[in-house]
């Protein structure tokens, strides 16, 4: 509770300070005059500070009164030897009396207008550090230097017209600006690199602020010795200064070196630039040369800026979490200042060559820094700016980019390759506006295509196997998605509706997609094998389960009821009972028994593919009146194990068909070996189906019958032909190879 009156009355006497600041600010304006007393004891305009504003005053006019009491009785004059704070001034010029008044003048100069503005965006981010950043310590200490430079820059006008607790605000603030920053750094390093260092120094260090706060009072006094005074104060201020930036620089030197082989060196080695380029200028171009020789070599109105660089930089970073990316960050601005320089040189030496051949050097500097900061600020606002109004400025890209993440979000719902053809194909035909778009996957002696829209997947498929041709062809554009051991994908578009062909924008946008696509159909078709695999092992699962527990509890059940039946006193009628239930539990046993040969032919590995092939014949002969005819060949088990596996499930899930939707009564199975192949005929003299129909229509119900079988073939590197139409029964025509370098399973 007392913390928080206290912070609420120190806001309040702020506000109450500030207010009077710029009542004084906008009440006088800066003549920036500055005296000194001639032989005669007067006192006389010596120079003007290069910001104040132009009231008629001139060098080695004497002041005779102001506001309308002797010259000797203003205060600003007794004090610091500078004509402000008045309103009316009588001077003497070359022998002739001039009144100067300062109603009619400019409150502001340039230099206090820019100063005032730049306090603006400092309140700014203490809010958005206060608001967005309130767990961070290291936030919150950089709100307050960024409300110190605010109540800085707020005071300096009524610090420049002489208003001495500004003055003092000023001096005090200027000489603890490297204190607040190495707390801050302090904070920083120890949020952000595990650094942690006591802070009790900074106790002492604010002690001594405090302290020398009350020394300034003296200014409130009439100390004949004032001005002494107050130049030995401004000399302080600026020792002080640089021994803060001193402290600050060997606190990061000695951090950096003893933690030099952490992540944590990356961040103090470009505080430490970041600290440079803020102070450097200030410190070597302006307070060093003045304490050694009282002039300065670059005014300090120029210099005063690069301060701002890094509270600025760093508010940047820590709203955007991007502290750790420093390097990255530094490299960056770094390039945008020396290509800035760049043009500014060349706009300067045009500007000197053409329109001002006479201009000083430090015109040029100033002209040269300005022109570079312009194109800094420019550079770096750009990639911003860019994406920001990318709407107007790109609208083609815009719409490219945001169907693009539509189409990303959408690959993740796909669990099955004909999903492209109902998710992600229509989105490209209609960002691309073209007639058609296939996937085609190229195996050795088959493909696979998922097309959409006006397009022949035949004739594409043709000119695939003859890329040249592809390329030159006028309809067709072809993108490879992914080269693989077991396949080749492409990504195929026609031309456009409008008979153009694809910008290069768009050709590198479609070049992303194809990337999310091979990620995508990678997963999908291993995710395929996969599922095969898991099958065989469910089913051998279930069928171990059903023969090692119901059947031996079967087994069981039937020694039991046997036991019973030849029981002497169980009646003639009770054991025919019994009798009828032994051979219902025999019809169980059977149909089990039968049940787990279809879940695992065991057979295969017993006796042989074609003796598995046979069995499964023979049961379902038991159930279904339908005749079947298998011509089998002995090559058909120079197959490995999951290979036979699978031509035994294509067979089964080809006769299951023919059960449940052919109507047909005789079904033939014909392997033979033809030119290293083994072909596997499937016939039968069912109704039959309209093949394109049925093709089409398996696209979207492709995880069951022929899109099942399908996928087996292709999975052995063969090669499937369907021959049917309505009421005339259907052939299956499928090949497969038999050379040993040609062959691969599952177990592959």
């Amino acid at each position: 509770m007392k913390k928080k009156l206290s912070i609420t009355l120190l806001i309040c006497l702020i506000t109450i300070a500030q207010a009077w600041f710029i009542y004084i600010t906008f009440s006088y304006p800066y003549a920036g005059a500055f005296l000194d007393k001639n032989e005669a004891d007067q006192w006389v305009i010596e120079s003007f500070d290069s910001i104040g504003i132009d009231l008629g005053l001139e060098v080695d006019d004497i002041i005779l009164e102001v506001d309308h009491f002797n010259a000797d009785q203003h205060f600003t004059i007794q004090k610091f030897r500078s004509l402000e704070h008045f309103q009316h001034a009588v001077v003497l010029r070359n022998g002739k009396i001039i009144e100067i008044t300062t109603e009619n003048s400019a409150a502001l100069s340039v230099f206090e207008v820019v100063i005032l503005l730049t306090s603006i965006p400092c309140l700014l981010f203490v809010y958005l550090l206060n608001v967005y950043m309130p767990q961070s310590k290291s936030a919150i200490y950089l709100s307050v230097v960024h409300f110190h430079f605010f109540i800085a820059f707020s005071s300096v006008g009524a610090s420049n017209r002489g208003d001495i607790l500004a003055k003092i605000i000023v001096y005090t603030l200027v000489a603890s600006a490297p204190i607040f920053f190495l707390h801050f750094l302090y904070e920083l390093l120890k949020e952000k690199g595990d650094i942690t260092k006591s802070t009790q120094v900074f106790k002492y260090f604010y002690l001594s602020i405090i302290f020398f706060v009350f020394i300034q009072l003296l200014y409130f006094t009439n100390l004949p010795q004032l001005f002494n005074f107050h130049t030995l104060n401004r000399n302080i201020v600026m020792c002080l200064f640089l021994i803060g930036i001193i402290l600050n620089f060997i606190f990061l030197t000695y951090t950096y070196f003893k933690y030099k082989k952490s992540y944590s060196s990356t961040i103090i080695k470009v505080i430490s630039i970041s600290l440079l380029v803020s102070f450097g200028p200030v410190c070597l171009f302006s307070f060093i040369p003045e304490l050694l020789t009282g002039q300065l070599w670059i005014d300090t109105k120029y210099t005063l800026w690069f301060i701002m660089f890094l509270p600025f930089s760093f508010t940047y970073l820590i709203i955007s979490n991007q502290v750790y990316d420093l390097n990255i960050i530094t490299r960056r601005v770094m390039f945008i200042i020396c290509y800035s320089f760049l043009p500014s040189i060349v706009i300067l030496t045009i500007y000197i060559f053409l329109i001002k051949p006479g201009i000083s050097f430090k015109q040029l500097i100033v002209t040269l820094l300005t022109t570079s900061l312009i194109l800094f600020i420019t550079l770096s606002s750009t990639r911003y700016m860019v994406n920001r109004f990318e709407k107007w400025i790109h609208p083609k890209r815009h719409t490219l980019k945001k169907s693009l993440n539509q189409i990303v979000e959408k690959l993740g719902t796909i669990t099955n390759f004909h999903e492209f053809r109902s998710i992600i194909l229509p989105e490209i035909i209609q960002l691309y506006k073209v007639h058609g778009a296939a996937i085609i996957l190229i195996y050795k002696n088959n493909y696979e295509s998922i097309s959409e829209g006006k397009i022949d997947v035949k004739e594409v498929k043709n000119l695939l196997e003859s890329p040249k041709d592809l390329e030159e062809h006028l309809f067709y554009t072809s993108y490879e998605i992914n080269r693989h051991t077991e396949y080749t994908s492409y990504l195929v578009l026609t031309k456009k509706i409008n008979n153009t062909v694809l910008g290069l924008e768009e050709k590198q946008w479609l070049i992303l997609i194809c990337s999310y696509l091979k990620i995508c159909l990678e997963n999908i078709y291993y995710l395929r094998k996969l599922r095969f695999e898991l099958q065989e092992k469910e089913r051998f699962r279930i069928a171990t389960d059903l023969h090692d527990s119901t059947m031996q509890d079967l087994f069981y059940l039937k020694r039991r009821l046997g036991a019973v039946k030849h029981n002497e006193s169980v009646n003639e009628e009770e054991k025919k009972e019994i009798a009828n239930l032994l051979d219902y539990i025999d019809i169980i046993n059977l149909s089990l028994r039968q049940g787990c040969f279809e879940l695992y032919p065991y057979t295969i590995q017993d006796m042989g593919l074609n003796q598995a092939i046979h069995k499964l014949i023979d049961q379902l002969h038991l159930t279904h009146d339908l005749e079947i005819n298998f011509k089998e060949i002995n090559e058909i088990e120079n197959y490995s194990m999951d290979e036979k596996r699978q031509l035994f499930r294509i067979i089964q899930e080809l006769v299951n068909n023919t059960i449940k939707h052919a109507q047909a009564t005789k079904v033939n199975v014909t392997t033979k070996i033809i030119e290293g192949m083994l072909h596997l005929i499937y016939e039968d003299d069912g109704v039959g189906f309209d093949v394109k129909h049925r093709s089409k229509y398996s696209s979207e119900r492709s995880e069951s019958g022929l899109g099942q079988i399908r996928y087996r073939v292709i999975d052995l590197n063969g090669k499937l032909k369907i021959k049917s139409n309505v009421s005339k029964g259907v052939q299956i025509h499928m090949m497969f190879p038999m050379e040993e370098e040609q062959k691969w399973g599952l177990s592959s």
